[in-house]
């Protein structure tokens, strides 16, 4: 008898304590209307949630039109609308942001507030030849010149070096006058300028400060005329650039048939195609590249790197350089000189004045860090790096378990984030497959896209895939958001 009174304890404590945990608390957060749907490319979602608050664009299929909805609330519709979401907080009241077009002009929605129009709008840092300031929500291009705006405040992006010139611009604009047959200025780039010399028609121009410069062709000639300089005839053919630095100078022509470049009086040959794009700092020192017979050069102040497939360069005003480029299949990296691969990509360099550098390339399926020769483990992703004259740095990487990380100088940190790139003030793709354990990994939490529900301590839960799950630590809880036919629900399954 006692044996069966305790079986039957067992039983009746087993029993309890599943049905405490099995009846998960069911929050139904927005429901679709009779025509809309979920909006969603092949393999992406418009969707987020956290907790009670969520974001989603929905098509209506009757009036074929996105609509854009931030906590419940219709922000914006259209009758399409992209990837232009450039920010989503959803513990904000407006904690929106993103861009839109309206009559053929770029705008942003920031909170409730309309900013613009711009030429370009960017949520990313991707500027190599710029400084990434610390704090940021995005930036945008205006007037030839990009800006990082933060909290209705507008900055100008400051570069890493002097290695263009500050005073530099494009020289749009011109008066002249028509005087015995030849040409004379009274205006250049915004400044009172005569020529002492007439000339048929005008090529190019430049301006840098008080400087102005320009190509001009004279009686079957072309001549490059610098303030009072005016140089000795070349041929009336090819194109013609000019860039200045403050007074350093130089441009492209040809002379007796062959493509030259001419920085400060010094003559270079071009040894290949026609149309080089030379460019020079206040230094004095210039570089150009170049192709010939379908190989790729790099001319470093007249010293020539190459032949290669193809090149990419950057180069400061005081010699420091990278230059990445293919051989065999692999890819190359050369920082001042000294090379380093085969690796079998490059995603992000840097090079500053100091000399200090850093590289991301890529190794099979994960990506490495390369600071200043220092390398770090592998990684599946490496994004969003900030990198300081002092070789401090702080980049986050997606963990082996899917969660995204920050490395801070090598000190790793968990961030809240699993989408790599989807984290916080994104849309999340729902995908993939992972798990979730609770304090001290007591319970277990299972997600699969594949599965209509979500799996805890080996029982299934839901009516639909999780696209986004977390444990909640003040409440002892497995909480998940997931879209069950035309409802956005939010469920919360206690623990005992």
């Amino acid at each position: 008898m006692k044996k069966i009174a305790i079986l039957n304890l067992v039983f009746c404590f087993s029993s309890l304590v599943y049905a405490q945990m099995g009846s998960p608390k069911r929050n139904v957060l927005y429901t679709l209307g009779k025509n809309e749907i979920l909006k969603y490319d092949e393999y992406y979602t418009y969707q987020t949630a956290d907790k009670n608050g969520f974001s989603c664009i929905v098509r209506d299929t009757l009036e074929e039109k996105d609509i854009f909805i931030f906590n419940d609330k219709v922000i914006y519709t259209k009758s399409w609308i992209g990837k232009g979401i450039l920010d989503l907080d959803l513990t904000k009241q407006d904690g929106y942001i993103f861009s839109f077009w309206e009559n053929d002009n770029l705008y942003v929605n920031f909170r409730g507030k309309v900013e613009g129009p711009f030429e370009e709008v960017s949520k990313e840092f991707y500027f190599s030849n710029f400084k990434k300031p610390e704090k940021f929500n995005f930036f945008y291009q205006l007037g030839g010149k990009w800006y990082a705006y933060y909290e209705g405040k507008a900055t100008v992006l400051e570069e890493n070096s002097d290695q263009k010139n500050d005073e530099y611009s494009y020289c749009n604009g011109h008066v002249m006058s028509g005087e015995n047959g030849k040409w004379f200025f009274s205006d250049l780039c915004g400044k009172s300028y005569r020529n002492k010399v007439g000339f048929d028609s005008l090529i190019s121009k430049a301006i840098s400060g008080d400087n102005v410069a320009y190509i001009c062709k004279t009686d079957g000639k072309r001549y490059f005329c610098m303030n009072d300089f005016m140089s000795e005839p070349f041929d009336n053919s090819g194109r013609n650039f000019i860039e200045l630095a403050g007074d350093k100078y130089i441009y492209s022509m040809v002379k007796n048939g062959k493509p030259y470049v001419n920085a400060n009086g010094r003559q270079i040959e071009v040894v290949g195609d026609e149309g080089a794009y030379p460019s020079i700092f206040k230094t004095g020192l210039f570089y150009f590249e170049y192709s010939n017979k379908g190989k790729q050069y790099l001319n470093l102040n007249g010293k020539i790197y190459g032949p290669y497939d193809w090149i990419r360069s950057q180069v400061l005003s005081n010699g420091k350089f990278i230059l990445e480029y293919p051989q065999e299949d692999k890819s190359y990296i050369n920082v001042n000189g000294k090379v380093f691969g085969p690796y079998d990509g490059f995603s992000n360099y840097q090079i500053l004045d100091n000399g200090k550098f850093y590289f991301v390339y890529s190794q099979g399926d994960l990506y490495y860090f390369n600071n200043n020769g220092v390398v770090s483990k592998g990684y599946k992703l490496i994004n969003d790096i900030t990198y300081k004259p002092d070789g401090t740095y702080k980049f986050t990487f997606s963990g082996i378990d899917g969660w995204v990380y920050e490395n801070i100088n090598g000190q790793i940190q968990k961030t809240q984030d699993r989408k790599f790139g989807f984290g916080k003030g994104y849309f999340e793709p729902s995908f993939e497959k992972y798990e979730i354990r609770s304090k001290a990994n007591m319970n277990t939490m299972f997600l699969d896209i594949a599965y209509d529900y979500v799996v805890i301590d080996g029982r299934s839960y839901g009516k639909a895939p999780a696209i986004k799950a977390w444990y909640d630590e003040a409440k002892n809880s497995f909480v998940w958001n997931a879209w069950e036919g035309k409802e956005l629900v939010l469920y919360e399954f206690p623990l005992q």
